[in-house]
């Protein structure tokens, strides 16, 4: 039974990454369909995407990120976040939420910091399977943590005991997705790539070059999503235009659901929201994590899915346009091979992210918090 949600208002903080973002509309939907107020503190940097982000009032907090290559600028980078700590105190204070939850990178610190400060209950949701460094910094305070996978490899011993596996929320137009997948019967061959919410030049090179050294049968099958950079639109189209294959090129694609559903194969990285919709919809990919991504979580996410066989994927260091190549040919002359990876893909699926969130949001509030 939920507790009575009428003049509860929750507060959610996300920031940095699309994936952020996307696990706080997840929740942020469940907790308007019982009847919440939704405060989102969020950064600039992803204001773009926040379109059909229904909340009841969106803030922008100042903050930033410590790395050793800025140790020049930390100074700077402190001032800024006791700034945005200051203004979240303030708006804290104006709208008077019930709990604040967090879903990682360092524009959370802030508003939960300051949550904590003005006597609020703080959860932080840990979208990766290993532990981002704010998260871990905010774990010495928060009164429990949700978990997008079972298992998250840096966990702190003290935070496994109000740790709850809840799986990554996701959003409602993904679920509305769900369908099974559709094996290939040797007509189109639909691809989808993306990497990540902002593109990445590494596909925009390795892709079409790979896909050019198909055999012509299979290359006039092919229909290629390619999301990329802006500035990269016009000469990957260019790319496959020059090869003769039918690709749509975009910076980015706001029905990526209904592309995600209709795909035989996904390239993409690795990131957690990545990981989760595939999974949930149960679709194959070929994952290339991110290297460059902080603490190597985008490689810790895709071993989710090699180890059930769910995904192939490959390290960008050990990744060519020949390798790649000969591997989608594989796929494209092996539909069963391809429809067991979807399988085995969702069976890493724990439905119901979002809902168990906010079940565990309820029960932190009644104070009947049951640990599983």
């Amino acid at each position: 039974m939920h507790v009575k949600a009428k003049d509860k208002c929750v507060l959610l903080a996300a920031g940095g990454t699309g994936g952020h973002l996307y696990s706080a509309k997840g929740t942020s939907e469940e907790l308007k369909r019982r009847g919440y107020k939704v405060i989102l503190f969020t950064d600039r940097r992803i204001e773009g995407l926040l379109d059909n982000f229904f909340v009841d009032h969106t803030k922008f907090i100042l903050s930033a990120t410590f790395s050793k290559k800025n140790i020049i600028y930390w100074p700077y980078i402190l001032m800024k976040l006791f700034y945005g700590l200051a203004i979240s105190v303030y708006w804290i204070t104006y709208y008077k939420p019930s709990l604040a939850v967090g879903f990682g990178g360092y524009p959370t610190v802030p508003p939960l910091l300051a949550a904590k400060i003005c006597g609020l209950k703080i959860i932080i949701h840990e979208q990766n399977s290993i532990m981002g460094r704010a998260n871990l910094l905010l774990s010495n305070f928060t009164n429990g943590l949700t978990k997008g996978f079972k298992d998250i490899y840096n966990l702190p011993e003290k935070v496994k005991k109000k740790s709850c596996f809840s799986g990554n929320p996701i959003r409602d137009e993904v679920t509305n997705e769900i369908n099974p997948y559709l094996v290939y019967n040797g007509k189109i061959f639909n691809i989808l790539v993306f990497g990540g919410s902002q593109g990445a030049s590494f596909f925009s090179k390795l892709i079409p070059r790979a896909l050019s050294k198909l055999p012509a049968n299979y290359r006039k099958n092919l229909n290629i999503m390619h999301q990329t950079r802006t500035e990269e639109i016009n000469s990957v189209k260019d790319l496959y235009i020059s090869i003769g294959i039918k690709a749509e090129v975009n910076d980015f694609f706001y029905d990526l659901p209904k592309r995600l559903r209709n795909s035989h194969l996904v390239i993409s990285r690795a990131g957690a929201s990545t990981i989760s919709e595939l999974s949930l919809l149960g679709r194959p990919g070929i994952l290339i994590p991110l290297p460059s991504s902080i603490d190597g979580d985008q490689e810790y996410n895709a071993k989710v899915l090699d180890s059930l066989n769910g995904a192939i994927v490959y390290r960008q260091s050990d990744i060519n346009e020949e390798i790649l190549s000969d591997k989608i040919n594989d796929l494209i002359s092996s539909p069963s091979e391809l429809l067991k990876i979807a399988t085995n893909a969702k069976t890493a699926s724990k439905e119901g992210g979002s809902k168990n969130i906010v079940d565990f949001i309820e029960n932190l509030l009644a104070g009947k918090l049951i640990w599983k």
